[in-house]
């Protein structure tokens, strides 16, 4: 996965969404910025965004929404179309972000096609390794690579329990967040 800024910084810089956030019921207040990253495999049709959620100054992530722009096959429905990714840093506020994202975000039908806009000309850089980005790209994979992963938060597993206080699975309960907890509010701030 490759962030879109990393890409097409100019274009990010124009088009990255961000939630401004005050008196939320579930959220401090704070600015949160949802970064696109995108699959970078000139082969790979997985049609999904990665959402890295980040707040502060200097920037924190706080959450990894996986953003699927179809439905999930049978196999996968228990994660659904857009979910917390289970692999990536979570924190306490990512089911809020969550919620966030689904309540605030997803209704923009202009924000989804962006979405897939986005996806598309990632999709066709990586197609072509004369692009002058793939030099960039593959030394930014080189510099990531290196460096060893460690979490801010301990990894919430599937079966434990959710860390909401709800006594259900991690898997039935925040992992699967509907839509429901944040009042409607203007599009980009609550």
């Amino acid at each position: 996965m490759v962030p879109f800024y990393l890409v097409f910084p100019e274009v990010a810089k124009q088009e990255t969404r961000v939630l401004h956030t005050r008196n939320a019921p579930h959220l401090p207040d704070d600015t949160y910025g949802f970064v696109e990253l995108y699959c970078l495999d000139p082969a790979c049709d997985c049609r999904r965004a990665m959402l890295h959620v980040y707040r502060g100054d200097p920037p924190v992530q706080v959450a990894s929404i996986n953003h699927s722009f179809e439905r999930p096959e049978p196999e996968d429905e228990d994660l659904g179309q857009i979910f917390l990714d289970p692999i990536n840093v979570q924190s306490e506020l990512s089911a809020a972000l969550l919620d966030a994202y689904m309540q605030l975000l997803l209704p923009d039908a202009a924000y989804q096609q962006r979405l897939k806009r986005h996806y598309a000309m990632v999709k066709e850089v990586a197609r072509d390794p004369a692009h002058p980005v793939q030099r960039l790209v593959r030394e930014e994979q080189r510099l990531f690579l290196s460096q060893p992963f460690q979490r801010t938060e301990p990894k919430i597993g599937r079966n434990q329990s959710c860390p909401c206080g709800s006594g259900q699975k991690y898997k039935r309960c925040c992992m699967k967040a509907t839509a429901g907890g944040l009042q409607s509010a203007p599009r980009e701030s609550i």
